[in-house]
């Protein structure tokens, strides 16, 4: 870390706010069709005059509409909006809009082309879990970051990435339109490996507004903010983010698409001693602004309890030129 040549890859490096792991891309819920259910048979002690004893069993319809009946509560997932499913890439700003409580261990890798000289081929990759609690059918807390992280930029690192979680609120809960409007607050906290560039600088917080609504099979997300350091540092940035989900339900397995963009202002205070600044799982901010693309998939194995899913990510635009991938595996394990 103390050669000149090393400091200039931190430096750029510190101008991405690369890759953001585990996050709150939240699941589906598929409406089976009306099926007739058996009840246990019983039998007419006191029949009618004329009439036989009736031992045959009765029957109920359900229309697997799940919508008020289904509110959820306390560490219970809201199961009003059962063929949404959430966001895949970008999980520590793309946080489902519905208030569950969900298990989802992610996988992420991510390699960089060589940026104008100064910044060598290197990959990145995390493994971990984000955990969301719903306290009431509006209210939701998680935890989003602070997986175990490696690295190799000109060598081999290992460390652990920063602490980030959420709060938010369901401003609206339409579940006759199937539409949702949330309010919320993440947060990321400098605990993590310098190593690995983390644990440097001021905590973070980013106010955001995330939608989602339902067209027949189609469903779209929609999520901005706005991520900015709680004191001054060394090196310190100001983003604007907004970020777009589109799916279509097939039967259990929903193609989607989703695209991120950001807008950043990064100051660096060379008064002040240099520490690298941010690596993070399958995001990158470039000083100016990125725009990334991320195809995938999202399949529900088990109606309201598993679901699994993964994207690819590249950049599609930015404004020095930078080029990056990443892949991003996810299972949703939800109560």
């Amino acid at each position: 870390m103390g050669s000149p040549s090393f400091r200039a890859v931190a430096t750029v490096i510190s101008c991405l706010s690369t890759m953001s792991l585990i996050s709150a891309q939240e699941p589906s819920k598929l409406s089976p069709s009306p099926t007739l259910t058996t009840a246990p048979s019983s039998l007419v002690i006191d029949p009618p005059a004329n009439g036989p004893i009736s031992a045959a069993p009765a029957t109920v319809e359900q229309n697997g509409n799940f919508n008020d009946d289904s509110p959820g509560g306390f560490l219970t997932s809201d199961r009003g909006f059962p063929n949404f499913i959430g966001w895949i890439s970008n999980p520590t700003r793309n946080i489902d809009p519905r208030s569950l409580t969900e298990l989802y261990p992610i996988f992420s890798y991510a390699w960089t082309d060589p940026f104008r000289h100064v910044i060598p081929r290197g990959q990145i990759s995390a493994y971990g879990a984000g955990i969301n609690l719903a306290l009431t059918e509006r209210l939701c807390v998680g935890l989003t970051d602070g997986s175990p992280l490696w690295a190799h930029f000109d060598r081999q690192r290992t460390g652990w990435a920063n602490l980030g979680g959420f709060g938010q609120f369901t401003l609206i809960r339409d579940t006759d339109d199937q539409f949702l409007l949330t309010i919320g607050l993440s947060w990321e906290a400098p605990s993590g490996s310098k190593e690995v560039f983390q644990g440097t600088g001021p905590a973070y917080l980013a106010p955001y507004l995330t939608l989602g609504k339902e067209f027949g099979n189609f469903h779209v997300l929609a999520t901005t903010g706005y991520y900015f350091p709680c004191e001054d540092s060394t090196v310190t940035t100001q983003t604007y983010f907004a970020n777009f989900h589109f799916d279509y339900r097939l039967g259990w397995f929903y193609p989607l698409v989703e695209f991120n963009g950001s807008w950043s202002n990064k100051t660096i205070n060379f008064t002040r001693d240099f520490a690298p600044g941010l690596i993070e799982i399958d995001r990158f901010d470039n000083t100016g602004g990125i725009f990334a693309v991320s195809p995938g998939f999202n399949a529900v194995l088990v109606q309201d309890r598993l679901e699994v899913g993964a994207v690819y990510s590249t950049a599609i635009w930015a404004r020095h030129g930078f080029n990056f991938n990443s892949m991003l595996a996810k299972m949703i394990i939800r109560f």
